[in-house]
């Protein structure tokens, strides 16, 4: 049995194509199958639409008490599925579900997960490409243990053993992208073209993909502190030379008039520097606090009731 964990929020727009387009699909398809939606708090009508497809009994929906977030949203959705493959897709139409039987095929004793990659991001800006481009060779850079390959999405099909793997983490501040790379096993990657919504409008904006990328760079790698060291030693020297520098130049010239300008120059550099320091040591500090809270990563409001009778 294959089971497909669809994330929702506020798609009510594009649910029933998906649906009807993804149904189509799965009848093609010579395997057992389970339908999971997870409302992820959605303010439309989403929910609902989602009911309605839960009359079929192939079809389940879990929904949050509030929005949580897409990777809380994976998260409930991998938990509670029971195929022995899993397949994460949004239902955006970004992920069109015609591509379904061509990465069924690629899975095989030596393929443990078959991923997409989007190739030329044309629905994007060129600044938020630059962005992205930018964060991968950060990512790849400094991450431990883990190399992202540029374009990756979420869109994959997982054997259950990959899956079981994933939950195994426990971290509450996830990055899923991350966390599909850090647990190994043998992917292989299907380049696919850049699907644009048909309808309904991104939930994702800028900065939603800015806070995304730092938790990446913070959960998988310690290089903004190791930076924080480099620069706070080089400062530190800089000014212990030219501290010997006016010891020496006031020896042997005499005194020498201080200027005003470099002083409140200097100030508000190393005063800059040590508050962007304390912002990332924070960041850091602030997600272990979270992590010692252990809050759930979700709470369900309402769910299938046959959804979850073995767990």
């Amino acid at each position: 049995m294959i089971s497909f964990v669809v994330p929702v929020y506020n798609e009510e727009d594009s649910l029933n194509l998906f649906n009807e387009r993804l149904t189509r699909v799965l009848k093609s398809i010579d395997m057992s199958y389970e339908l999971i939606y997870i409302d992820d708090g959605s303010s439309d009508n989403s929910l609902n639409i989602i009911k309605n497809f839960a009359n079929d009994s192939k079809v389940k929906f879990i929904s949050f008490s509030r929005n949580f977030g897409k990777e809380s949203a994976m998260l409930a959705g991998l938990k509670f599925s029971k195929g022995d493959l899993v397949c994460v897709m949004d239902a955006d139409l970004q992920h069109p579900p015609e591509l379904i039987p061509q990465m069924l095929s690629e899975i095989d004793d030596n393929t443990d997960v078959v991923a997409t990659i989007r190739m030329n991001r044309n629905s994007t800006s060129k600044f938020y490409n630059f962005g992205a481009k930018k964060f991968y060779k950060i990512m790849n850079r400094t991450g431990k243990g883990v190399k992202l390959t540029p374009g990756v999405q979420d869109f994959r099909i997982m054997k259950r053993q990959v899956v079981d793997s994933i939950l195994s983490l426990n971290e509450k501040r996830r990055f899923s992208k991350g966390i599909f790379n850090w647990v190994g096993y043998n992917t292989k990657y299907i380049e696919i073209k850049d699907y644009k919504r048909l309808r309904g409008k991104t939930k994702w904006k800028f900065m939603d993909s800015f806070r995304y990328g730092l938790d990446g760079i913070i959960s998988f790698s310690t290089a903004p502190l190791d930076l924080a060291i480099f620069l706070g030693t080089i400062l530190s020297a800089i000014g212990f030379f030219y501290a010997l520098y006016i010891a020496i130049k006031t020896l042997a010239l005499g005194k020498d008039v201080p200027g005003f300008a470099t002083i409140v120059c200097l100030l508000l550099i190393i005063g800059g520097v040590n508050l962007i320091f304390l912002g990332i040591i924070g960041s850091y500090i602030g997600r272990i606090y979270e992590e010692v809270k252990n809050r759930p990563s979700y709470i369900i409001k309402e769910k299938s009731e046959d959804l979850f009778k073995d767990n």
